[in-house]
């Protein structure tokens, strides 16, 4: 399976959501808020010499072990790529496509969200202009 497939990006959301979600991380309203400001606090240090997109932002939760990513565990891995070709590759391999999965994803997320604002702001603009 090819890694930006529906199903692969659907497999890469229920990871972050196993981490990020209301219920398991025990406050905030949704899952890319909790993320969100997660990021953007452990990113803030780096945000005043570089700015650094939304995927390097969730990429950097990855290296900051808010993730669990085990040597011989990566169960995310193994259901997109397969066992067998995981099991090939070293750990700085896995490790960066683990990354890399989740800040692509992470990016992503905060684009939808941000579409559903600006188009229900824009729903809401043409109702007043009518009025």
């Amino acid at each position: 399976m090819r890694s930006n497939t529906k199903k692969a990006k659907q497999i890469i959301r229920s990871e972050i959501r196993s981490v990020y979600s209301p219920k398991n991380y025990g406050e905030g309203r949704s899952t890319i808020d909790n993320m969100k400001r997660n990021a953007d606090s452990y990113n803030a240090g780096q945000l005043k010499k570089y700015h650094l997109s939304d995927w390097k932002k969730g990429a950097g939760l990855v290296d900051a072990a808010c993730f669990a990513i085990g040597v011989n565990q990566n169960p995310m891995l193994y259901k997109i790529y397969g066992k067998n070709k995981v099991e090939t590759w070293n750990y700085y391999k896995r490790h960066d496509v683990y990354k890399n999965l989740i800040g692509r994803e992470y990016a992503a997320m905060l684009r939808e969200r941000d579409a559903k604002k600006d188009a229900k702001k824009s729903k809401a603009k043409k109702i007043t202009k009518k009025r």
